[in-house]
């Protein structure tokens, strides 16, 4: 069975744990009068802790948790069987919140819904809210995993998953961290609508040693956490997706990436014969991702790469680059972004957009649109950081970039700093400098947003999706198997678009989204 119909076969299993049905159900109420780790768990007589309430539970039995704060690290070490999984859940509409984190070792087919985990004086000694390690089957949803937002510095991580097989991790929100979602020798697992963000010094998704793995919806976003001059001292790769060492047979599609230095990279050849470093990552998939960082030259990074598939994504202020591939299966289509840089040894590109050009030895398509404007609904045409070695340099009323100012800077344009919605004109323009009124507030004490508007929008809100009169409107090559978008639309067919695409249907759109009339937007 290939990766991929492996990965579909792991979500019908899912299916399959989520609906089946259960022996009984085991209360957990630690606020009730009668509450004791002696009742036998009714509604009336319930338990008070959920470790007893786990012990207590058999193959196909709820351990139905009640609203309180539960001072306890939850461990699961019991399994359930197949199509009678042991499931863990908060109350339907109550808060379930553990203070200890927890810990699911050597378990299979268990359910976790629903609960949040915060920090107390019960974390001590832990690095991470949740570790999963040596499971399989096992489902964790709706959970709310965060440490304390005031903290200056953050310093567990979410969620570990270890050596770990048919693990699923979905709509679930992860935030104030030091890092988001960390796999590391696992298969056949799928991360998929998560929030993630902000967190303070590692990635938001990281991938070590992993075969099999689907990331898809999720939203990964920190917006400027990490900055000279803040609160936050500790630095840090502040990336999206890192793919590192070796791993084979990855998807992450229609995810939104934003607010950080590097959107998704799979590294590295530079770390010589240290095992695992210099081995190929073998058919990685990028699809559908709308990834905006503030590190130009960062959007989507893949070195040392057999067979990667990079398509329909949407990049518009960064590049998109592959380099050292192998393979004779590589493809690079319909994407646009604003450079692209991709290796001779990609054996298919062709209809990409690159808004600003291209960057060295790059090989084209006869239908990739070079330095052409794919008309956006509402975007900045620039939209990045100051250069962060020069702010000793920079008033309140000029800054410094890190690429030249001039050429992508007019005096007369509108212009909005660190997402502030505040109007500022632009009055003079230097090599890599320009000026503006009105000044900000202070002088800057780290580097800022900027996002050039030019001559003004009818709001500061950007919306990547294509205009009616998109050269990326059926133009793509529906070849490359794209599903449907983040908002769940197929290929759509523009009946004022003459259809100029490759292969069936002839009219799937470039980028990640795909342009329906209002009336049928989702």
């Amino acid at each position: 069975m290939s990766r991929r119909l492996a990965v579909l076969a792991v979500c019908g299993l899912f299916v399959l744990l989520a609906a089946s049905a259960m022996a009984g159900t085991i209360v957990v109420n630690q606020a009730a009068p009668s509450s004791s780790d002696e009742n036998p768990g009714t509604p009336d007589r319930p338990l008070k802790s959920v470790a007893k309430g786990l012990q207590t539970a058999q193959p196909g039995d709820t351990v139905l948790v009640r609203a309180g704060r539960y001072a306890e690290t939850v461990s699961v070490a019991k399994s359930g069987e197949e199509g009678k999984p042991i499931t863990l859940k908060a109350s339907d509409g109550e808060e379930v919140v553990i203070l200890g984190g927890m810990d699911l070792i050597g378990a299979k087919y268990v359910r976790v819904q629903g609960l949040k985990f915060s920090p107390s004086d019960q974390m001590k000694g832990r690095r991470v809210f949740v570790e999963v390690r040596s499971c399989e089957n096992v489902e964790l949803v709706e959970m709310e995993i965060a440490e304390d937002p005031s903290k200056d510095d953050w310093l567990l991580r979410g969620i570990d998953i270890y050596s770990s097989a048919k693990v699923r991790f979905s709509h679930s929100r992860v935030r104030y961290v030091d890092l988001g979602v960390n796999l590391g020798n696992c298969r056949d697992c799928v991360v998929e609508n998560l929030d993630i963000g902000p967190w303070d010094h590692e990635d938001g998704i990281r991938l070590m040693r992993c075969d099999g793995i689907l990331i898809e919806g999720c939203t990964i976003h920190t917006e400027e956490i990490f900055r000279p001059g803040t609160t936050h001292t500790r630095s840090g790769h502040i990336d999206g997706i890192q793919i590192i060492r070796k791993n084979d047979n990855i998807t992450v599609r229609n995810c939104h990436i934003y607010g950080v230095a590097q959107g998704i990279g799979a590294f590295t050849d530079s770390f010589g014969e240290v095992e695992g470093w210099n081995e190929p990552r073998k058919n990685l998939r990028i699809e559908g991702n709308l990834i905006l960082t503030y590190n130009k030259y960062q959007g989507i990074s893949m070195y040392r790469v057999e067979n990667p598939v990079v398509v329909n994504n949407t990049v518009p202020h960064a590049r998109i680059e592959v380099g050292a591939a192998t393979g004779d299966k590589g493809v690079v289509k319909n994407n646009i972004a604003a450079i692209g840089s991709i290796s001779p040894a990609i054996t298919q590109v062709d209809c990409n957009i690159w808004i600003e050009g291209t960057k060295g030895e790059t090989k084209a398509g006869a239908r990739d649109l070079v330095k052409v404007d794919p008309k956006f609904v509402n975007a900045p045409s620039l939209d990045e950081y100051t250069n962060y070695r020069a702010v000793d340099q920079c008033t309140a009323s000029r800054l410094i970039l890190g690429d030249p100012a001039q050429g992508r800077i007019a005096v007369g344009d509108l212009v909005e700093i660190n997402g502030d919605t505040v109007v500022r004109k632009v009055t003079a323009v230097g090599d890599v400098w320009f000026e503006f009124d009105p000044p900000l507030p202070a002088k800057p004490a780290g580097a800022v947003r900027v996002a050039n508007w030019k001559t003004g929008a009818g709001s500061f809100e950007r919306d990547y999706r294509l205009r009616p009169d998109s050269p990326g409107i059926d133009s793509a090559d529906a070849g490359v198997g794209r599903g449907k978008d983040r908002y769940g639309h197929p290929a759509y067919d523009a009946e004022s678009v003459n259809n100029t695409g490759v292969g069936s249907p002839a009219f799937l759109d470039r980028g990640a989204f795909e342009w329906v009339p209002e009336k049928e937007q989702r």
